[in-house]
């Protein structure tokens, strides 16, 4: 799995899909300094439950989808148990994927609007 300075929950998927600035800055400071972010895709397909009413938020899902410094993060078989313990400590399984990566060492930070909701243990990056 390619190495990602950012995953982004549900949260900040959300918040980039209501047209925040702060996401868009920074995705795009990660592509200035040539580094990737990575969506879960428990995280994009419980955005995209979310933005089902919104043609226009499944437009700019399609979009960050699409852009060249995106990894889509697979839930893998290999790692189901760490996700059903990670799931429970933290509440969803969209969590426990983001909050994974930043355990196995496979991003820095989880990008989120609940940064409380990952404690002490994960890096995060408020947005």
């Amino acid at each position: 799995m390619s190495p990602v300075r950012a995953v982004l929950d549900t949260t900040a998927i959300n918040t980039y899909t209501l047209g925040s600035l702060a996401v868009g800055e920074i995705l795009r400071e990660f592509a200035d300094e040539g580094v990737a972010f990575g969506l879960p895709v428990l995280c994009l397909i419980r955005a995209a439950q979310n933005a089902s009413y919104s043609a226009e938020r499944l437009r700019l899902l399609d979009l960050l989808v699409a852009l060249p410094h995106c990894v889509i993060r697979p839930v893998t078989a290999d790692r189901w148990h760490d996700t059903s313990s990670a799931a429970t400590l933290l509440g969803s399984l969209e969590r426990a994927t983001a909050a994974l990566a930043v355990v196995h060492g496979e991003a820095d930070y989880v990008m989120t609007g609940e940064a409380h909701a990952y404690g002490d243990g994960i890096e995060t990056i408020e947005v």
